[in-house]
Formats: structure tokens, C-alpha cells, sequence
């Protein structure tokens, strides 16, 4: 499998404008990238970006197809005439055909309108024009097809309509409002005036009667006679319940078919609460249902374990005047009020875990598991499922502390590890988000994980084997299981001190490269490159060791990745090799291709245009003596020369001695380690001056004797023709010495000179 980058490969669409037609091509945002002319115009941009046509010129879309003749906006043209096109999977080039005409010049498709008294009704159409004016009785309309073919009518008086038909069919009102779709011919009517009749509502009870406290008819204080009201058709009602806040209301069903569920008016608007009626126009008699009763508190068996660990709250977790307060571990006897019986569990804080969540959700029934509500964050019982002898019950527990184990790992290029099980039913695998590198890594695992699994980077690597002792001290080596329907080594439960072995190999072709990041802070949220696999890997401040498969890559996308900085703002720069590269920017982010080579060193630098060179001088001491030195692992060089390099080069050389003893190596003064004796890998971040110093010669300490004249300036011919010793301020031996302040030793005496 090569490498993917779809992120920044490059989409070609082509849109064919018929003539006489008129239209550009902008991005989301609404900036212009292309005004089309007549005939083909190909419009480049990123996979994963939108393209936006839009008339101009006064002009409408008429059709717009692909390359397969079938309409691609349809009813889904934005009202503002916009036409989408969306890339959201892979790279792919596409060709569509585009015509538009003058809005006057439009085709209009007619339908009628007939209306007993338009003076009350709005009637507005997603057309231009938008309100043609009615007339009472049959109205001959026409709409142009290329717009949302709907109308929007409504009453403009305090009562609503009182009925609206579509081609004879009775059409709903939602929020005191028809919304109707047009076609050819279709015929609305309009029945704004109600007609002369007297109404019948029958209050039909499902639980407690006694519900309404008062009913207003047309401004007027009335009665209900054996729960029947009589009210003249096209009549406002009202219908009060004073005392709403200690019923819970289920539904309110009226005879024309409006719903009032849940205590709310369809829609969201309230009810009623308190003074705010139930109010509807009188429209046809019938049985009004009313599915009510007194609110009721449930009493609930709360149980807890590890009650320090959760939140629990009766309604909403992020309404805290809900929150259940003085809870204690083992059985709380609680009571949830029934119209805010949703009850949320949540942890505390992150260090602790919600171990399960189970419901009875009344005395007798049977206990089930509460799902965990990703959305939320919580484990949440929803309304309705709590009723009297409810049982609750939640166990938790905190966090133990991190466990340290050592990973020794022979290539990390080789090598994908995971912290959670991905097989064996378990769907998430999370990668180990920490570096690793060649040799011993100390790794923190947390108890939330339930293992280490390791799988092969890609398919020309191979894990030889994996094996573990359980202390650095154990002599006993055990074998990691092994899974084959997924390749996969895991160690189950890992304990403190633990060591565990991975030995890696790949594949002769596979090539390494390496990636130094200044900084992975700044602007670079995450940095990732693409991996052979397709795979997204992430990179950290300092070296990253990249892998790739040389056979697998050539010729494809010029053998390179990707290498994504997530932003187009601030200042990036790319060097591979020494040599820049070019850097794409665009509303999408940041991204530099980077051509795949045996070695290649690649330098990312944050905020940094142009990073200047910074020099590497080599002082060595004695007959100590610098050899082998490269930069970046290929590029040797003489030591003796002044070298120019960009930060974050890595520089490595072999020391020898022809005396033994210890050899001291320096990096701005601060003593380094060997990667292995006596070989050095320094990396360059600000300059750097590096002194090797070898063991001294055993000489017998010669008297040092103030001079008396002061300080003394010879030239460094005159000190290199002397037979004095010289040595500098910190008190080595310096054979010949150049420009500068030294302790001379003459004659048993000494004295400090200025060589110019």
C-alpha cells in the first residue's frame, strides 16, 4: 500500500458553461476563484474542499449536470441560488455541465390559488416577487422551477385559518403556518373565514379530571357543563390550569388533530405555566383528550459504591441546582420527582472510573445495565424510566497510580503500539501517544488500559518476538500470546518493574529517513506525516526515525509524504537535505512534500522563515583527535575546518586516543555521554563549540612563581619559538597558542602573557 496524503492531493473539476449562460466559481467562504467563460473551464483545488457556483449577472441556474446527464441540484439549490460541490473522500476528477438564464427570461409553471377573504392571509412564495397580492375567489399563479418550489401561508389576524387544502387534500399547520410544495397545475384553497356553527368539546379524563381551573372564550369568562363546551366556529379558547406546575402533563389531543405533547405546544413554546394558557382557534367539535395527573415523587433505592467518585444529578448535569447532595457509600434512600426524573451519573473528577450503572426501574422488574452516553459523558436514565421502588445502583472506584515498565524496542520504525486490546471483541485501539526509541524506553501505563499490543508497522516489517520478565532482576523469560487473526503480541495486566523485549526486522528494501522538529508547540497542533501504510504518525520535538519501503513507493506521488503542520498561519520553513522546500499553504492548513531517499534528513522549522546557519568548531586537546565526522548521518567532513550547518544538524564522530585514560568530550562547556565508546552524536541547535579532551601527560608539576613585571604581550610566532609551556585560564596544557590570555611556565617561574 503506498503513501495516501488525500488531504493535499489536488482535484480538477471541470464545469462546461453553455453560451449565453453566466456564472462563477467561489470557496466556502465566498471568495472568487474562477469566473467561468463558454465552454469547458477546469477549476483546481484541495480533496476534502467545497466548490460553489453561483449565476451572475442576473441570471438563474437552469440545469446543472454531471458527466452522467443527471441533475445534481434539484431541489437542494441554495436559496441564494448556490450550487454545491463537495469532496469528502478521495481524489477524483469531475466534470459537470452548467446553463443559466436571465431570472425574466425563466419558464414559469402555473397552479391556482383560491381564496374566500385574502385580506387575512399571508401568502409568500421562495420566488422572486415573493408576496403576489390575492384576490378573493380563483387566483392563476406560476413559480420558475429552479427555486425551492414551496409557499408559506398563514393568517394575519389573531385567529388562524380554518382549514387549507392541497389538491382537495387537508393540509396540517405547524407552528400556525402551511408550508406547501408546488408542481404543475396543483390547485391551493384557502379557507381563511370559519363558517356559522356552533362547536361541541367533549373533555375526555385519562387519569384525573378536575384539570382545567378556567376557560375564556373570545375574551370571555365561560363555564364547562358535565365536561362539554359549546363555542361558536372560528371562537379563540383559552383554556387555563392555574395550579400547571403540580400536574405532569403527557398529552393534550384536540379534535382537528393538534397535539399538545409533554407539557409543551408543539414546536417548543410552553403550555401553560400558571397564568399562560392552552389557546387554539375553534375549528370542529369532538372529544378534546387530556392524559394528565398530579405530579408524583417516586421513592428510589440509591446505591453506591465508591459514592466519592460520582455526581449524581435528578434532571440535567449541567443544571447543578439538581444535583443530589449527601450521598454516602452503601444504600441512600432517595425520592425523584417524576417530571424531572432523568437522572445523569457522572465522575467527579478524572481520576476516577464508573465501573457500571444498572436500573430496576420499578419494584419487581428486572435489573438492566444503564449504557454509558458518549454525547454526554455520563450514564444517563432517561424520563419515565423511574417509577416507585426503583433501584439504582453505581460502582466506582479511582484510579491507581501509573505503573513504569521498561520497553526495550530495536527499532520503533518497525513497531506500532497499542494501550488498549484490539481484538477479542474490543473496537477502539488507542496508539501509545509517548516516543520511543532504539533500546530501553520507560513507559507509563494506566490502569484504564488492559494491556500492550504490538503490531508490525507495515507489511514489510516483522516482530521476531516478544518476551517479558517480571523485574529487571528475573532470570525467567516469558512468551507474549499471540493472536493470528490479527498478527497482534499483547502482554496482558502489566505490573510495576516489569521488562519487556520486541525484536524487530523488515524488509532489505525498507529505506529510513529522518524528521527534526524544532518545536511541536507552537502552531503545530498536531504535525503529522503520512507513513507508508497511509497511516497517520505523529512527530515530536527533536529526531524522528521514519521508515518507508522503497519498492512499494516508487512512482508514486513522486516518492514522497506529506508532511501536515495544521495551520495556515505563522512562519514555516522545510529543509531536506540542507536544500528548502516549497511550502503549500492554503484555508485547509499547511503542508510540505518531502521526496522519500535513503538518509534523508528533513529539518521543520516553527516560526522561522529562513533559519539562519549556525557554526560547529571542533577544539581538541593532547593527542586526542577527531575522526569520521558527518552531519545528519551521511555528509562527512574535516573537523580541522569551520563548518555552517542548520539548526537542529546532527553531527557524529568517532574519538581516539594514542594514550590511555579518559577522554572528556564537551558541548558548550557541558560534558555529553558516548552513543557507544568513544563515538558521539551531538545535535546542533544554537552553534556549537565542542572540545575533546584526552588524557594529560604524567609530568611532574613545575613551580609557578608570581612575575613581578605584570602582564607581559608577545606574539604567537614568539610564544610557538619558545621553549616556555603554556597553558590557558583553566589550566590545560595549549601546545600552540593563538590570540589571547595564558599562563606561561619559564625557567621555573610563571606569569601571565597576552598573545597577539
Amino acid at each position: 500500500m503506498g503513501l495516501l496524503g488525500l488531504d493535499a492531493a489536488a482535484v480538477t473539476t471541470t464545469i462546461t458553461l453553455a453560451p449565453g449562460s453566466s456564472a462563477q466559481v467561489e470557496t466556502f467562504s465566498g471568495s472568487v476563484l474562477a469566473t467561468l467563460k463558454e465552454g469547458a473551464n477546469p477549476i483546481e483545488q484541495e480533496a476534502g474542499a467545497s466548490l460553489f457556483i453561483r449565476p451572475t449577472n442576473g441570471h438563474s441556474i437552469v440545469s446543472f449536470k454531471n458527466a452522467n446527464g443527471v441533475d445534481v441540484v434539484g431541489n437542494s439549490l441554495y436559496a441564494d441560488q448556490r450550487a454545491e460541490i463537495g469532496y469528502y473522500h478521495t481524489t477524483r476528477t469531475s466534470t459537470y455541465t452548467l446553463e443559466t438564464l436571465p431570472t425574466s427570461e425563466l419558464p414559469r409553471i402555473p397552479f391556482t390559488v383560491t381564496v374566500d377573504n385574502p385580506s387575512i392571509v399571508n401568502f409568500s412564495m421562495a420566488n422572486p416577487g415573493g408576496k403576489p397580492t390575492l384576490v378573493a375567489g380563483t387566483n392563476q399563479l406560476s413559480y420558475t422551477p429552479t427555486y425551492t418550489r414551496t409557499v408559506s401561508i398563514s393568517s394575519s389576524g389573531d385567529r388562524n385559518l380554518y382549514q387549507v387544502k392541497l389538491n382537495g387534500v387537508v393540509q396540517t399547520a405547524k407552528w400556525g403556518s402551511y408550508t406547501i410544495s408546488l408542481s404543475e397545475g396543483c390547485e391551493i384553497e384557502i379557507l381563511a373565514n370559519h363558517p356559522d356553527e356552533d362547536l361541541t368539546y367533549n373533555f375526555v379524563y385519562e387519569d384525573e379530571a378536575d384539570f382545567w381551573t378556567a376557560v375564556v372564550v373570545d375574551g370571555v369568562r365561560t363555564g364547562v357543563t358535565n365536561n362539554t363546551l359549546s363555542v361558536k366556529a372560528g371562537s379563540n379558547v383559552e383554556l387555563y390550569c392555574t395550579n400547571a406546575d403540580e400536574w405532569y402533563i403527557k398529552k393534550i389531543t384536540l379534535p382537528d388533530g393538534q397535539v399538545f405533547q409533554g407539557g409543551y405546544l408543539g414546536g417548543g413554546n410552553y403550555l401553560m405555566n400558571g397564568e399562560y394558557p392552552l389557546v387554539f382557534t375553534a375549528k370542529a367539535s369532538g372529544e378534546v383528550y387530556v392524559d394528565a395527573h398530579k405530579i408524583k415523587t417516586f421513592n428510589v433505592n440509591l446505591n453506591l459504591k465508591g459514592a466519592d467518585c460520582v455526581n449524581i444529578y435528578q434532571g440535567l448535569e449541567n443544571q447543578p441546582q439538581y444535583l443530589l447532595s449527601n450521598l454516602k457509600e452503601g444504600l441512600n434512600a432517595i425520592q425523584i420527582v417524576e417530571t424531572t426524573s432523568r437522572v445523569g451519573i457522572t465522575v467527579k473528577d478524572e481520576d476516577c472510573i464508573i465501573d457500571a450503572v444498572t436500573l430496576r426501574e420499578k419494584a419487581g422488574a428486572d435489573l438492566v445495565e444503564v449504557a454509558y452516553n458518549s454525547g454526554t459523558d455520563s450514564y444517563t436514565i432517561v424520563q419515565g424510566r423511574i417509577g416507585e421502588g426503583a433501584e439504582i445502583n453505581v460502582t466506582a472506584h479511582r484510579k491507581a497510580p501509573d505503573v513504569n515498565m521498561t520497553l526495550n524496542v530495536t527499532d520503533p520504525a518497525d513497531l506500532l503500539v497499542y494501550t488498549c486490546y484490539p481484538v477479542a471483541g474490543l473496537t477502539k485501539t488507542t496508539p501509545y501517544n509517548g516516543t520511543l526509541q532504539g533500546g530501553d524506553n520507560t513507559v507509563a501505563y494506566a490502569e484504564t488500559y488492559s494491556g500492550l499490543f504490538f503490531l508490525p508497522a507495515h507489511e514489510d516489517c516483522s516482530i521476531l518476538s516478544v518476551t517479558y520478565r517480571t523485574s529487571a532482576d528475573s532470570q525467567e523469560i516469558i512468551n507474549a500470546a499471540f493472536d493470528e487473526a490479527t498478527g497482534c503480541y499483547f502482554v496482558l495486566d502489566p505490573k510495576e518493574g516489569w521488562v519487556i523485549n520486541v525484536v524487530t526486522d523488515h524488509n532489505e528494501r525498507d529505506s529510513d529517513c529522518y524528521i527534526y522538529l524544532d518545536n511541536a508547540e507552537a502552531s503545530l497542533t498536531p504535525v503529522t506525516a503520512n507513513s507508508p501504510a497511509g497511516r497517520q504518525i505523529p512527530l515530536y520535538t527533536g529526531y524522528n526515525h521514519i521508515r518507508f519501503d522503497m519498492e512499494e513507493n516508487e512512482g508514486y506521488y513522486g516518492d514522497g509524504f506529506i508532511i501536515r503542520m495544521g495551520s495556515s498561519s505563522g512562519n514555516f520553513s522545510v529543509y531536506a537535505d540542507n536544500e528548502p522546500v516549497e511550502i503549500n499553504r492554503n484555508a485547509y492548513g499547511t503542508t510540505a512534500t518531502v521526496v522519500l531517499t535513503q538518509d534523508a534528513v528533513v529539518k521543520v522549522y516553527v516560526a522561522t522563515a529562513s533559519p539562519s546557519t549556525v557554526p560547529v568548531k571542533f577544539y581538541t586537546y593532547n593527542e586526542a583527535s577527531a575522526v569520521n565526522c558527518v552531519t545528519d548521518f551521511t555528509k562527512t567532513f574535516d573537523p580541522a575546518d569551520d563548518l555552517r550547518v542548520l539548526p537542529g544538524t546532527m553531527v557524529a564522530f568517532d574519538v581516539a586516543c594514542d594514550r590511555e585514560g579518559e577522554i572528556t568530550v564537551e558541548l558548550n562547556r557541558t560534558p555529553v555521554e558516548p552513543v557507544s565508546p568513544n563515538h558521539y552524536e551531538l545535535c546542533v541547535t544554537q552553534g556549537a563549540n565542542i572540545s575533546i579532551q584526552g588524557p594529560e601527560e604524567k609530568t611532574e608539576p613545575e613551580p609557578v612563581e608570581p612575575d613581578p613585571d605584570g602582564i607581559e604581550t608577545i606574539t604567537a610566532e614568539a610564544a610557538a619559538a619558545s621553549s616556555a609551556v603554556f597553558h590557558d585560564l583553566s589550566g590545560r596544557r595549549v601546545n600552540a597558542p593563538s590570540q589571547g590570555l595564558y599562563i606561561r611556565i619559564l625557567n621555573g617561574k610563571a606569569s601571565k602573557v597576552i598573545v597577539k
